[in-house]
């Protein structure tokens, strides 16, 4: 953790604090560059792995509602409307 943040990489620092069970820092970080890096990147794989990793620990993460809960929204959203564009392709 300490080596990835003193080399400024970030979602490496990000991974060390989930991997240590920093749920807070881990969300911090994921808040200012994983997730808006995942997001334009369209790299929704590792967002949902940060979410799920992050979401089972929700409760122990300050300000979660306003900040992982909303990727977490946007994941399901996304999925849902990738749902709704297959049965819309069916017919």
């Amino acid at each position: 953790c300490l080596k990835a943040k003193a080399e400024g990489r970030k979602d490496e620092e990000a991974w060390a604090a989930v991997e240590a069970e920093r749920w807070n820092l881990a969300h911090q970080l994921f808040l200012q560059h994983v997730g808006p890096n995942a997001v334009t990147s369209e790299n929704y794989d590792i967002l949902e792995r940060f979410i799920r990793r992050l979401s089972a620990h929700s409760a122990e993460v300050h300000a979660w509602p306003m900040g992982g809960q909303i990727y977490e929204d946007f994941l399901t959203l996304k999925k849902e409307l990738h749902r709704l564009g297959q049965l819309d392709g069916a017919h």
